[in-house]
């Protein structure tokens, strides 16, 4: 039931464009020429939703566990809080909708291990994985998706760049960075510019 570009039919026919689900549909319609299944599909993409953020708060805490010699008690403890993450009930909740727009259960512990990890090696690979899953997942980029946007990542990124810099003492790789949110911004702009040019026009 998803569009690209339709037309309100009530008051002054205001247009809304959905061009932030093209990546997301195409594959999903790929996928579903692959498997011919709409009901596969449903649970390729939930079951990507759990494991997902299972894998990356259990990275995620191993990472920030750096100091710890103790390899055993590092996985207990990253297998607890990853358990933790997808079964507490602030998240099982978004399992009940299962709206695309719910793919922050995954996504935002999931870029924030790629960006730790970018941010502590400076390996530019890791930023790419990260662009590319928000190319893919647009529509958590898009203005519907702003609100749990905003109130993740600028405290995210925050304390990545204090963690990285005084708990690890590594150096701010700042070009990249800039670089980084060139592309970023470069990859949106296919559906932030029809968005922006709503925004002003006469009808919106």
């Amino acid at each position: 039931n998803t569009i690209v570009y339709f037309n309100f039919p009530m008051g002054t026919g205001a247009t809304e464009s959905s061009f932030f689900y093209l990546p997301f549909v195409s594959i999903l319609a790929l996928l579903k020429l692959i498997t011919g299944s709409s009901y596969v599909l449903i649970g390729l993409h939930n079951g990507l939703k759990v494991s997902l953020g299972f894998l990356s708060v259990y990275w995620i805490v191993n990472e920030l566990l750096f100091a710890e010699k103790n390899t055993r008690m590092k996985e207990y403890t990253g297998i607890i809080g990853g358990l933790f993450y997808i079964l507490n009930p602030a998240m099982t909740e978004n399992y009940v909708h299962a709206l695309p727009i719910h793919d922050q259960v995954f996504l935002n512990p999931l870029l924030f291990f790629l960006l730790l990890k970018f941010l502590i090696s400076s390996d530019f690979r890791y930023a790419a994985g990260a662009l590319l899953f928000t190319f893919i997942f647009s529509h958590n980029f898009s203005f519907g998706g702003a609100p749990p946007f905003f109130a993740f990542f600028p405290f995210a990124i925050i304390f990545l760049l204090i963690y990285v810099r005084i708990i690890r003492r590594k150096t701010i790789p700042w070009k990249k960075i800039i670089l980084a949110c060139i592309l970023f911004l470069g990859l949106q702009a296919y559906q932030l510019v029809p968005e922006l040019s709503n925004l002003f026009a006469g009808n919106s």
